[in-house]
């Protein structure tokens, strides 16, 4: 989704597929076992980034809540440095 047009404004997405939230329910509900003996226990559900080529910053948020923006990015998109944390409630 993107809020604003062109390549201003910011990019909101989500993450899907078999992230630590959906492992169980792979495994009980559909008989998927998971690629390795350790399930993507990444608690990242969602993004937002600016909508340009190059984005500098990218904020991410987790299953409970909390946020990390990453200030810096390498030109294919690596974060650099260590994050700010917003500490949910």
């Amino acid at each position: 989704m993107q809020i604003g047009h062109g390549k201003t404004g910011v990019l909101i997405g989500e993450y899907e597929g078999s992230r630590s939230y959906d492992a169980k329910r792979l495994i009980e509900d559909v008989g998927i076992e998971p690629p390795s003996a350790n399930p993507d226990t990444n608690p990242v559900i969602g993004y937002i980034e600016p909508a340009c080529d190059d984005p500098k910053w990218i904020l991410w948020f987790t299953l409970n809540g909390d946020g990390y923006l990453y200030q810096e990015r390498e030109p294919g998109g690596a974060v650099k440095g260590d994050p700010f944390v917003i500490k949910a409630r």
